[in-house]
């Protein structure tokens, strides 16, 4: 079993994420399989119209991901938040699923497209027809409200890909969960566990969840406070449970899985530090980062002490992520910007992950 424990994260297609990855150990990233979801476009709140053409989004997908992942480690994709309307067609016919996956089998790359009751005909089209022409592979991401059809839907998605369970990586999302819910999501996750059908014999069984919110407001601006880590609490219990087979771990990585299109020239963003520990999300908070008064970005400097000296602070030798910390409290690196804060709590996050799964389960890294 130790063997095939791996971390199936959910990773935004974001420059920030991208340089979290590049920069992970490599025995760190031996152990994950992650997620990635390619985001929708940005919108230009002042020409009311995309930032960029659908060509433009997609064009750099298989040279970023040769650049920060690996020539020959498996990873999913989901397009399923760009092509959000269904109707979504590159200038050359083809659907934007199908021209990633062209793209990146041309390049050698060997991606699994993921495919969810979320997807229109158009998006599971698309999919049908490059796992039947090329990959012949496919993940399927299940969220709570398929289950009460879960036979139907598997049925259904076996017979139009024509491929066997054994080709097929499955998926088990439930989102953002509560603290106040962990015993009852527990409860609803291990009895859902109980009916995927041919649950022994799909090439992998991933579990992802998250508890964090949207927004960080229940922690005041200026102040630290910590979030529970409900998704490890959920997985560590359900591992403990009597049951057919065992999911491995998954999570949003530091995100909650809504996206959100939002004027810039209205947000008032606070400073703030996701530093992941064992059980919690340590959340260190400044102010906007448009006060003068609070020294914009440069309260980073005071934020990133507060973590340094924090007890659950893992060490600057820890990841790149916690010496950049370390170095950024002794005035030795930039402040940087929302962009870097987020390379720097995800590659922390990832390698404190892979480092409790190996603890967990009894796998070298």
């Amino acid at each position: 079993m130790n063997e095939n424990v791996y971390y199936a994260p959910v990773i935004r297609w974001k420059k920030g994420e991208q340089i979290a990855l590049k920069k992970l150990n490599s025995n760190i990233k031996e152990r994950i399989i992650p997620l990635f979801e390619i985001p929708p476009i940005d919108w230009d709140f002042e020409k009311g119209r995309p930032q960029k053409s659908i060509e433009e989004h997609l064009v750099k997908i298989p040279a970023q991901i040769k650049d920060v992942w690996s020539a020959n480690q498996k990873f999913m994709l989901d397009l399923t938040h760009l092509c959000i309307d269904d109707d979504e067609t590159m200038k050359s016919g083809l659907h934007p699923l199908e021209h990633v996956i062209n793209d990146l089998t041309l390049n050698e790359l060997p991606v699994t497209p993921v495919l969810s009751s979320k997807n229109g005909s158009n998006y599971e089209n698309a999919i049908f027809k490059v796992v039947d022409e090329s990959i012949r592979r496919l993940a399927i991401r299940i969220y709570p409200s398929d289950l009460k059809r879960i036979d139907e839907l598997i049925t259904s998605y076996l017979n139009k890909t024509r491929l066997s369970p054994e080709n097929i990586d499955i998926i088990l999302d439930y989102g953002y969960i509560r603290d106040k819910e962990i015993v009852q999501i527990t409860n609803e996750i291990a009895g859902a566990i109980t009916i995927i059908p041919f649950l022994n014999e799909w090439n992998s069984f991933s579990l992802i969840t998250t508890s964090i919110p949207e927004d960080l407001s229940e922690i005041k601006t200026g102040e630290t406070g910590t979030l529970n880590r409900c998704e490890w609490t959920i997985y560590k219990s359900i591992i403990k449970r009597n049951l057919t087979r065992h999911p491995n771990f998954g999570d949003y990585n530091i995100q909650n899985p809504e996206y959100k299109q939002l004027n810039p020239k209205f947000i008032q963003q606070a400073a703030a530090i996701r530093y992941t520990t064992c059980e919690n999300y340590l959340i260190v908070r400044g102010y906007s980062v448009r006060s003068e008064k609070h020294g914009k970005w440069k309260q980073m400097q005071g934020l990133s002490e507060q973590i340094v000296n924090h007890d659950d602070y893992s060490g600057p030798n820890y990841s790149f992520g916690d010496e950049y910390i370390y170095k950024c409290h002794l005035g030795e690196v930039g402040t940087g910007n929302a962009m870097t804060w987020r390379t720097i709590g995800t590659n922390h996050h990832l390698t404190l992950v892979i480092k409790e799964l190996s603890n967990f389960h009894g796998f070298s890294i």
